[in-house]
């Protein structure tokens, strides 16, 4: 039976050391189809792997997170520190037939700003400097959480043996080169670095990326779910946009509800502040779409009202460079509306955007169109209710001034009128005889006659047609 005991991630992080440490040359001949670089950077990879800790922080820090994939590395710049000028010289000689773009530096303090202001993506440091050696510049740029990503190799005239590429390694180094070296050799080990640094980067953008479209689904989610648990879509738009707005980076974001019925636009904001309000406005968007793009409508109209409510929801105006981006919203191949989003920070809305936004189009607008197939069914409801009454009335009671009375108002009831008034034809048919009303000022003008041939009731009873007229 076999005593072999598991090795444990410092066992595995010291053999990875020592095969990383080993020359060139030797790797060359123990892996003769491999180039020699490429393995020695990815052993050297593979052991700071092993250093870190198997289990991720229980509660990581997302500003933190969303630095690290955000960091904008430029693979072309590489910079160099030596406090000794006949270095820098043969350094800018190296890198003289190079594709990067090379910084220079004898000052550790200076490196720290040129790594945050110029984001190289490979930093080549001497290890014996004075006030700061390269252990200490390397410290430093690991625990900065703006730099912590950049790529080090450190260079000194020790050996190997000395201990300092352990030291070197064990602290983030990516690699650890030994003066005096051939420029070939020290050009490869660059390369494969920034290569590795660009696979890196490119990992952590398409981590960043998933993370995005997650939260994005989950907020679509959620709004589907509060759409479907409830009625009150202003209450809904109310949270769910205040999330939205601070998901694309934006000063606010409105929903545009159309009400064809009355020819009238209800125009919800939320701003990132949590603050938010409803403005009705009477206007015929889908009307005026006929002749014009819905984009360009709205987002005139939404730039317009948000201005002169920006006080009120915790933001300043829009400049005069603002951008209005809108997202039409269809039920049924029928226009109800539109999102807006107001002065995104940044780019325009990206492709995880518009699919997020077209998903959050659609559910509203079908919640937006049951919502307004709900409200005409109660309203039959409640026709048929008042009629159930008024027969009722008719055949209950004899006394035709209290039928008439009971009759104006059930219909006020079911219309949710200020007023009605019944208007009945006089014997002699020359006259409109006012003979009862329900709602404001009911009784006072009870029993009032008026020609026949007068105002928009004489009209009525002389036609036969009805008349609507708007307020």
């Amino acid at each position: 039976m076999s005593n072999i005991q598991p090795m444990t991630s410092v066992d595995v992080q010291k053999i990875l050391d020592h095969l990383a440490a080993r020359p060139v040359h030797e790797i060359a001949e123990q892996w003769p189809d491999l180039n020699p670089v490429d393995v020695q950077v990815a052993l050297a990879y593979a052991a700071s792997v092993t250093r870190q800790p198997s289990d991720p922080p229980l509660n990581p820090d997302p500003t933190v997170a969303d630095e690290e994939a955000a960091a904008n590395l430029d693979l072309n710049k590489v910079l160099v520190v030596d406090d000794t000028e006949d270095n820098l010289v043969l350094m800018k000689y190296i890198f003289k037939k190079s594709d990067f773009v090379l910084l220079t530096t004898s000052d550790p303090s200076e490196a720290l700003t040129l790594a945050k202001t110029e984001r190289p993506a490979l930093i080549v440091s001497d290890v014996q400097m004075p006030r700061m050696s390269g252990f200490d510049l390397l410290e430093s740029l690991k625990t900065d959480a703006t730099t912590q990503n950049i790529a080090v190799i450190l260079v000194t005239a020790y050996h190997r043996s000395s201990g300092h590429a352990s030291q070197g390694l064990n602290s983030g180094a990516d690699d650890y080169i030994q003066r005096p070296f051939m420029p070939d050799e020290f050009m490869s080990r660059v390369e494969a670095v920034i290569r590795q640094k660009r696979v890196e980067l490119e990992s952590r953008q398409q981590a960043h990326g998933v993370v995005q479209r997650n939260i994005r689904l989950q907020w679509v989610n959620e709004l589907a779910l509060a759409v479907n648990s409830s009625l009150e879509l202003s209450e809904i738009f109310a949270s769910s946009m205040q999330k939205l707005s601070q998901l694309l980076e934006a000063e606010a974001v409105s929903i545009v509800m159309s009400v064809p019925d009355r020819q009238e636009l209800i125009i919800n904001f939320s701003s990132r502040t949590g603050s938010s309000l409803s403005v009705p406005l009477d206007f015929d968007l889908a009307g005026q779409s006929a002749t014009s793009p819905v984009e360009k409508i709205v987002a005139s109209i939404v730039s317009s009202i948000f201005n002169q409510y920006a006080r009120q929801l915790g933001v300043n105006p829009l400049p005069g460079d603002h951008s209005v981006q809108v997202i039409p919203m269809h039920s049924k191949e029928r226009l109800v509306g539109a999102i807006a989003i107001i002065d995104k920070q940044g780019e325009k809305l990206n492709e995880a955007d518009l699919i997020m936004l077209n998903s959050a189009a659609g559910i509203i607008g079908v919640a937006m169109e049951n919502a307004r197939l709900l409200e005409q069914a109660q309203q039959q409801v409640d026709d048929l209710i008042a009629l159930t009454e008024i027969g009722r009335a008719l055949t209950s009671n004899l006394d035709l001034d209290q039928v008439l009375k009971q009759t104006t108002l059930f219909i006020q009831r079911s219309l949710q009128c200020e007023a009605v008034s019944l208007w009945l034809i006089s014997d002699d048919r020359k006259e409109l005889v006012l003979t009862t009303a329900s709602g404001v000022n009911a009784e006072a003008a009870t029993g009032f006659r008026m020609s026949i041939n007068n105002g928009i009731a004489g009209h009525v009873a002389t036609s036969g047609e009805y008349y609507i007229s708007a307020d």
